[in-house]
C-alpha cells in the first residue's frame, strides 16, 4: 500500500470514528492533574490517541521508506560504477572507483585482479559506450588504427602501443616522426617504425 493511500484511508477512519463517538457520546469529560483541570469533549479524548498513533506510523513509514530509497539508490549507482570499471579494465586503465555495497565491492576487487580481454564474435550490450569500446578494441587487435580521441587509451598500455604500431603500418610518414622522436615512444613502437 502506498503512503498516499495509507494517509487517505487513515484520515477517513479517524473521521468515521470521530463521527461515531460524537453520535454516541456528545458530552465532555474532565481530568484534573494537581491543580490543573482540563475539560475536553469525549470525541477529542478518543481522537487524540488515534491521531498520535497515525502520526507516528506515518513517521515510521517515511523513515523506512527513505532507508529503502537510499539502499536502492546505492545499488543503482554501484551498477553504473561497475560498468565504468569494466570499461576501464578493457582499456587497460587504472580504476579507483569506490562502491557502497559489499557485493559490488567484492566484484570490483575480483575484476581488478583479472585480465579482461575481448572474445571473438559479436558483442552486444545495452550500454552503447561499452559496445563502442569493444568494437574499437577488436579493430585495434585486427590491425586497424583507431584515431578516436574519446577512446582515451592509457599511453603505457599494450593496447595503446598496438594502436600506435597499427598507425605506423598504415601511415609511413608517422613512422618517420616516431624515429625522429624516439624518446617519446616505447621500444616496441620504435622497432615497428624502424622496420616499416
Amino acid at each position: 500500500m502506498g503512503l498516499k493511500k495509507y494517509i487517505g484511508f487513515s484520515l477517513l477512519l479517524i473521521i468515521a470514528v470521530a463521527l461515531y463517538v460524537y453520535s454516541v457520546e456528545s458530552g465532555s469529560s474532565e481530568i484534573t492533574v494537581l491543580d490543573y483541570t482540563m475539560q475536553l469533549p469525549t470525541v477529542l479524548w478518543i481522537i487524540i490517541p488515534v491521531a498520535a498513533l497515525f502520526f507516528f506510523t506515518v513517521l515510521h513509514l517515511v523513515f523506512y521508506g527513505s532507508l529503502n530509497f537510499f539502499k536502492t539508490r546505492g545499488f543503482i549507482k554501484d551498477e553504473e560504477s561497475i560498468v565504468e570499471t569494466i570499461k576501464s579494465l578493457l582499456l587497460q586503465k587504472e580504476d579507483k572507483r569506490r562502491f557502497k555495497t559489499q557485493g559490488y565491492k567484492n566484484l570490483a576487487s575480483i575484476l581488478k585482479q583479472l585480465d579482461i580481454s575481448v572474445k571473438e564474435g559479436t558483442f552486444t550490450s545495452s550500454n552503447e559506450e561499452l559496445n563502442t569500446i569493444v568494437a574499437s578494441i577488436k579493430d585495434i587487435e585486427s590491425g586497424k588504427h583507431i584515431a578516436d580521441k574519446s577512446l582515451k587509451l592509457n599511453p603505457d598500455s599494450a593496447l595503446a602501443k598496438k594502436n600506435l604500431i597499427n598507425k605506423i603500418n598504415e601511415q609511413i610518414d608517422y613512422a618517420v616522426d616516431v624515429l625522429k622522436k624516439q624518446d617519446n615512444f616505447a621500444e616496441e613502437v620504435v622497432k615497428a617504425a624502424f622496420y616499416a
